[in-house]
C-alpha cells in the first residue's frame, strides 16, 4: 500500500468486505431514484392546447440550434416509428397529426457523444400504450416486415409500468424492445399541483409543458423525429455548454413536485462531471424537500438512483455531494425505525476518499486489485463505504429468537434496498470486527478520530 494511505489505518480501522471466490476482508478506513382529439397538421400546438385549457401558459418557440447524427440502427428505428405514425394518421381519423419526439437522456447523451440504448419517445396525441400496440400489430404485417427488415429478434414484448401517484409515479409508461433499443412510449404531459396535494392532475400537454416538468434543463431536450431538429424550451443547450445542472422551474417547486429529483440531479452531476446550479443546491437540503423525499418516494426508487450512482465511474463524487448537501440521514436510513440512532458523519469523508484513492491507485497486486475483481464487488465496496457511519451501533439481542441485523444492514436493506448479498456481507463484517481484536478494529468513528 502506498505510504500516503497508511494514515487511514492508524486508528478506528474497519473491515471492507467484498465478494469474490470467497469473502475476503482487508483493513482500511472504510467499512466500506382520454385520447386527444385529432387536429389538422397545420394547427399549431399552441393554438390547440390553448383552446383546451385557458390556464395553459403561452408556448414559446423552441430553440433548434443543432441536429443529431443518427446511427444506422437509430435511422431504422426512426423510419419504423414514422411509418407507424403515418399509419395512425391515416386510420384513426383524428384531427391532429402524430408528432414523435425522442426526449431527455438520449438527446443529452447523443449531444455529448455518448451512445445510449434507452430511448424515451414522447407522443403528442395519444398514449404510449396505444402507440406501442400499433407498433406491435404493424410489425406482424408482411409488408412492414419486409420494408423495414424486421426480424423475430428485432421486436420484443410490450411491458407496461403502471402509474403510482402515491410514490410520485404519475403516468403509465410502456416499454418495447426495438432493434436492440429499449424504447419507452408516453404522451407529452403537464402536471398541475393544487394546494398541499401530493398528487398532481396529469393531462396531455405541449412539448414545452412537458419540458418544464422535467428534473433538469439538460434532460428537457427533444429530438423531433418529424423535423429532424433538436428542440430546446428551457435553455438546456446553453446549460450543457456551461456544464451546469439546472432545474427548468424554480428549484423548490421542481423538488417538491417530485423529491426524487434531488437524487437524480446528484447522479447526473456526478456522472457528467457538471456543476449543480447554486440555487438548486440551496433547496436540495431544504427540510420540506427532505421530508417529502422520506415520505413520498418509495425506497425502491431511492435505491435505484443510489445504485446507479455507486455503479458509475464517479461514485466518490456522488457520495461527496450527498454528504455536503446534508442528505445522508435521509438516504441511508431505515424509514421504518423511529428510534434508530443518529450516526455522526463528520469523518465520513475520510472513508469514501480513502476508497477512491485505493481504486485510483490500483496496480497489479495492490490491496484493491487483489480483493475487487468484478464490477459487482466494486459496487459492494461503495455500499459498505456508504454505511460506515452506522458501524458503531449494534442492536440489542433478544433473549430468545434470532439476533436482529445491525443498523448498518438496515440502512442498506431498508434505506436503499441493497441486494441481500450486500446485506449478508455487512452482517459478516460486524461479526468479524467483534471477533478479531488483534486487528484493532474500532467500534466508532468519532470527531476525535
Amino acid at each position: 500500500m502506498k505510504p500516503s494511505l497508511l494514515r487511514y489505518q492508524t486508528t478506528h480501522s474497519l473491515f471492507l468486505s467484498v465478494p469474490g471466490p470467497r469473502h475476503s476482508y482487508f483493513i482500511c478506513r472504510p467499512f466500506l431514484q382520454s385520447l386527444m382529439s385529432k387536429r389538422n397538421p397545420d394547427t399549431s400546438e399552441k393554438e390547440h392546447f390553448a383552446s383546451r385549457s385557458p390556464q395553459i401558459r403561452k408556448m414559446s418557440e423552441p430553440t433548434a440550434a443543432t441536429t443529431i447524427q443518427l446511427t444506422p440502427q437509430e435511422e431504422r428505428l426512426k423510419s419504423l416509428l414514422l411509418e407507424v405514425a403515418r399509419h395512425v394518421d391515416e386510420t384513426q381519423g383524428w384531427r391532429d397529426a402524430v408528432i414523435l419526439r425522442w426526449a431527455g437522456g438520449w438527446v443529452r447523451d447523443k449531444l455529448l457523444g455518448i451512445q445510449s440504448h434507452d430511448i424515451d419517445t414522447a407522443i403528442n396525441v395519444t398514449t404510449g400504450a396505444h402507440f406501442s400496440a400499433e407498433i406491435a400489430a404493424l410489425c406482424k404485417n408482411p409488408e412492414m416486415v419486409k420494408k423495414h427488415g424486421v426480424t423475430s429478434t428485432d421486436i420484443g414484448n410490450l411491458h407496461k409500468i403502471a402509474a403510482n401517484p402515491e410514490k410520485s409515479k404519475h403516468l403509465e409508461t410502456t416499454t418495447i424492445k426495438l432493434f436492440d433499443f429499449d424504447v419507452d412510449f408516453v404522451n407529452l404531459r403537464k402536471e398541475t399541483y393544487s394546494g398541499d396535494s401530493r398528487n398532481p392532475q396529469v393531462e396531455f400537454g405541449t412539448a414545452e409543458e412537458d419540458a418544464l416538468r422535467r428534473d433538469a434543463t439538460v434532460n428537457a431536450l427533444f429530438y423531433n423525429l418529424n423535423t429532424g431538429k433538436v428542440e430546446d424550451f428551457t435553455g438546456g443547450l446553453a446549460d450543457m455548454g456551461n456544464k451546469l445542472i439546472k432545474t427548468p422551474l424554480d428549484p423548490l417547486q421542481t423538488f417538491m413536485d417530485d423529491p426524487l429529483r434531488v437524487l437524480r440531479l446528484i447522479r447526473f452531476a456526478s456522472r457528467l462531471q457538471f456543476t449543480i446550479d447554486p440555487d438548486a443546491e440551496k433547496m436540495m437540503g431544504n427540510s420540506k424537500v427532505l421530508q417529502a423525499l422520506r415520505l413520498k418516494i418509495s425506497r425502491e426508487r431511492v435505491g435505484m438512483e443510489v445504485e446507479k450512482m455507486l455503479k458509475g465511474e464517479h461514485s466518490k463524487d456522488a457520495l461527496e455531494r450527498i454528504d455536503t448537501l446534508g442528505l445522508y440521514h435521509t438516504v441511508f436510513m431505515d424509514p421504518g425505525s423511529s428510534n434508530a440512532p443518529h450516526p455522526d458523519i463528520s469523518n465520513w469523508r475520510t472513508v469514501y476518499e480513502c476508497l477512491d484513492r485505493l481504486r485510483k491507485g490500483r496496480t497489479p497486486g495492490s490491496i484493491y486489485d487483489v480483493l475487487v475483481h468484478t464490477e459487482e464487488a466494486a459496487y459492494f465496496s461503495w455500499v459498505l463505504a456508504a454505511v460506515v457511519p452506522w458501524a458503531p451501533f449494534s442492536r440489542e439481542a433478544p433473549t430468545v429468537g434470532k439476533e436482529p441485523p445491525p443498523y448498518a444492514t438496515l440502512a442498506a436493506k431498508e434505506g436503499i434496498k441493497a441486494p441481500n448479498k450486500v446485506c449478508e456481507v455487512i452482517i459478516t463484517m460486524h461479526g468479524k470486527t467483534s471477533q478479531t481484536p488483534a486487528l484493532s478494529i474500532s467500534k466508532a468513528i468519532t470527531p476525535s478520530s
